[in-house]
């Protein structure tokens, strides 16, 4: 197993990352169609159909995502690079896209988003004991 899928699980483990979302996809998808520029908005959409379209083979958020569909992924990450496009210092869109990308096998841009999620949380760890 890679090194930094260590340092997530101890970075995840400090930083609890949830993938639980209010209200179902259609509801979310009017929240986002209402305000195009919520990040929450987008946020939410995207755990949705992150939630849906992957399952754990182990324990939720440390052990393995396995894609169940891929459509609904492919929807996940579209929603999750909106999030960052509008909000670029917000640190969990890239964790779950590095587990998009994990699922996927595409390694070194689930590593680049894994490098871009610990700095942004280091920093914001910073900003808060200032």
């Amino acid at each position: 197993m890679r090194v930094y899928l260590i340092l997530l699980v101890a970075v995840s483990t400090l930083f609890p990352v949830s993938c639980t979302t209010p209200g179902d996809i259609a509801s979310l998808q009017r929240r986002v169609e209402r305000n195009p520029e919520g990040v929450r908005a987008h946020y939410d959409l995207a755990l949705a159909y992150l939630k849906r379209g992957i399952e754990w083979e182990g324990p939720r958020n440390i052990g393995v995502a396995i894609i169940a569909s891929k459509r609904l992924t492919k929807k996940a990450r579209n929603e999750f690079q909106k999030v960052i496009g509008l909000d670029p210092d917000f640190a969990e869109p890239h964790y779950w896209l590095k587990v998009i990308y994990n699922a996927q096998g595409r390694y070194e841009e689930a590593d680049k988003e894994s490098l871009i999620y610990i700095e942004l949380v280091a920093r914001e760890k910073e900003r808060s004991s200032r």
